[in-house]
């Protein structure tokens, strides 16, 4: 009698598990669970954000392109961190990269500047000039210009939007010192 109970209390505990697991898809939890919202036992079924008050809900792409002699060229895109590989569940160091990219966009959108002057002094929007600037070392172009692009994330249907244009920037001039022929910018 008793492993008839412990193999009741597993099944229970699988289709749970497994309940939950569905319940974090938003597609299929508005789909197939749309009745249990207005259920009384809803709240077992979690959906987690991992302690965020506001969880991400758009991921950011930067791109950039170079300018020749006022002719552009095309996006190009930086990937920020490192492609996702299966033991990334466990441990991803190169997440905190991305994470970083997200901070930068969020803090340059929670307060945007009021003129074009405060924008290209902000901090966050030097950080992007700096990541797209180093990214774009070794061209022989004028200037370079990025883009921030929204997209709504995993599950969203929403369109991809460009969050900030940039100004037309010219890179960084190289110079070399003649007592040791080491590159300084």
């Amino acid at each position: 009698m008793s492993q008839v109970w412990e193999l009741g209390v597993c099944i229970c505990l699988a289709l749970w598990w497994v309940a939950s697991a569905v319940a974090q898809h938003k597609r299929v939890r508005t789909f197939l669970l749309s009745w249990w919202d207005n259920c009384w036992i809803s709240p077992l079924l979690p959906v987690f954000t991992f302690f965020a008050p506001r969880p991400a809900s758009r991921d950011f792409y930067l791109l950039i392109r170079s300018w020749n002699d006022g002719e552009a060229g095309p996006w190009r895109e930086i990937e920020v961190g490192s492609s996702w590989r299966w033991f990334h569940c466990l441990w991803n160091p190169g997440k905190r990269q991305g994470k970083a990219l997200s901070d930068i966009v969020n803090n340059l959108l929670t307060e945007p500047p009021k003129s074009d002057v405060q924008l290209v002094l902000h901090n966050s929007y030097l950080q992007l000039l700096c990541l797209a600037s180093s990214f774009h070392r070794g061209e022989a172009s004028t200037h370079v210009q990025f883009m921030v692009l929204a997209a709504g994330g995993h599950n969203s249907d929403e369109a991809p939007a460009v969050t900030l244009l940039s100004n037309l920037h010219r890179p960084a001039a190289k110079k070399v010192t003649r007592d040791d022929n080491r590159v300084r910018a």
